[in-house]
């Protein structure tokens, strides 16, 4: 019996990493709405703040969240610049229970709610 093949393997590498911008993509994504801006001013590692706005661009562009794993170097480049931070990021210091709470208040910033099982139950 054939495999179903639903999406490529470049739509699967579309599909698990985040967008790829362009110069003007990230002057727009990279930019923090008002709310952002003040949850981002309490944040007090450098990590974490380049950590939060690339979280919050990908999710602005694609409403998903990805591993910071992910990242791309441009990206964190452009961040890095637009802070006038002069250090290098390390994923290992972004770290999940931050990432955790990034993410909550991303979800809540955008008005969206994290998937759960009650919906899970409702798409049965």
């Amino acid at each position: 019996m054939a495999i179903l093949e639903i999406l490529s393997k470049k739509e699967i590498k579309c599909f698990d990493f985040p967008p790829v911008f362009d110069r003007e993509e990230r002057k727009y994504y990279f930019n923090m709405s008002k709310g952002a801006q003040e949850y981002f001013d309490n944040i007090r590692s450098p990590e974490f703040k380049v950590g939060f706005i690339v979280q919050y661009g990908y999710f602005y562009a694609t409403r998903k969240f990805y591993s910071p794993e992910t990242f791309y170097k441009t990206d964190i480049s452009h961040v890095l610049s637009l802070l006038g931070l002069d250090i290098i990021f390390n994923v290992e210091c972004y770290q999940k229970n931050t990432r955790k709470k990034h993410r909550s208040f991303i979800l809540e910033n955008f008005a969206w709610n994290e998937f759960s099982n009650s919906e899970k139950l409702n798409l049965t």
